[in-house]
């Protein structure tokens, strides 16, 4: 007798109660939004001794059981039901969906079969959806501003969407233009940061999973995000280190008489200009001046000779040496010294010109 029944093993229920009345919930099932998930969560839905497969259909439901969309990719087996001398076989079915937000919905399946007293049954069952946000694997840590140079990548995989694949993202400038872009789940963004024409812009770093952005619980606090990260590219600070006083702009000082400065000492007629910058946790940004277009005037004018100097990259510096005139220090006696005063202007790759005025007595 048992055998001549339709049975059906997966369509157990709870009842709730929506805007359809009184509804039974066959399970529950926590998915992850953009992500494909199936229903049943993990098992099938099946039944025994079936001769016949009428039709199959699900439905996705918001959580007032309202119908949003048809799902439609299905998988049941077999594929085509042939009972043999009446007896009936085992069927079972399943279905995948894809919702985009975090939030409750309701599954309804509906299958109509035959049993093998050839009597058709239809069945309908509905599987709670709980939609989530995905967790950041790690913090993601941009910073609001990042120097020329800086070597920087970041991960914004999460612990869900677990295929790396499927993991692409791309840099946008502040025209909303597209200036970079990359396969994975790891941002560099290195070669935007050496690239001195980007200095001075902003960017937004857009994270994407299957081709869409995002959107993420944090991983330290919780806190729902996106995957869009702004940052600009700044000019560093422009400093220098020098034996000779430098003259502040609009300043009548000659305090420079005090620093002495020996001609035969070829470190003491060295300039060092370096750009710098704080990329924070005590962390310094140094990045080597490219010094152009250099010209340097004397006070007297015969101290200098030619353009009055040389500039080259020394290391982490850009270097910038005096050119003096070998006739003047000819014509200075042992011991005997000159207040000197001199005005370096010149170009950077970040900045057009910059004037120092800098000043000191010779002694030879």
């Amino acid at each position: 007798m048992l055998k001549k029944i339709l049975l059906f093993l997966v369509f157990m229920a709870v009842a709730v109660f929506g805007q359809a009345g009184k509804v039974n919930i066959a399970d529950t099932i926590d998915v992850v939004v953009n992500q494909r998930f199936k229903v049943p969560g993990d098992r099938q839905v099946v039944f025994t001794n079936v001769t016949g497969l009428n039709s199959t259909k699900a439905e996705l439901l918001d959580a007032n059981f309202n119908k949003i969309s048809d799902l439609t990719d299905e998988q049941y087996f077999p594929r085509t039901i042939s009972a043999k001398k009446g007896r009936g076989v085992m069927f079972r079915y399943e279905v995948f969906g894809i919702v985009k937000e975090a939030k409750n919905y309701y599954v309804k399946v509906s299958l109509s079969l035959k049993d093998e007293r050839k009597r058709t049954k239809n069945m309908t069952g509905y599987y709670m959806v709980k939609a989530h946000n995905p967790t950041m694997a790690q913090e993601v840590k941009v910073r609001d501003t990042y120097y020329p140079t800086e070597k920087v990548n970041f991960s914004f995989a999460t612990s869900e969407y677990t295929d790396p694949t499927k993991y692409s993202y791309h840099i946008e400038d502040g025209a909303g233009d597209v200036v970079d872009s990359g396969r994975g789940a790891i941002v560099v963004l290195e070669d935007l940061l050496k690239d001195d024409n980007n200095v001075g812009q902003s960017f937004t770093i857009v994270g994407k999973y299957n081709d869409k952005e995002f959107e993420y619980k944090d991983f330290g606090t919780g806190e729902l995000k996106t995957t869009r990260w702004g940052f600009a590219l700044n000019s560093p600070s422009l400093g220098f280190f020098s034996s000779w006083h430098q003259i502040e702009k609009g300043s009548n000082s000659q305090e420079g008489q005090q620093y002495y400065i020996s001609p035969l000492n070829p470190e003491l007629l060295k300039f060092y200009f370096v750009y710098s910058g704080d990329a924070g946790d005590g962390n310094l940004v140094v990045v080597p001046v490219k010094v152009r277009g250099l010209t340097i005037t004397a006070e007297p004018a015969e101290f200098l000779s030619g353009n009055g100097g040389t500039a080259i990259v020394a290391g982490n510096f850009g270097q910038v040496v005096l050119t003096l005139n070998q006739e003047f220090l000819d014509n200075m006696e042992f011991c005997d010294d000159r207040y000197v005063k001199l005005t370096m202007t010149f170009n950077t790759q970040y900045d057009r010109n910059i004037t120092y005025t800098f000043d000191a007595t010779i002694i030879k």
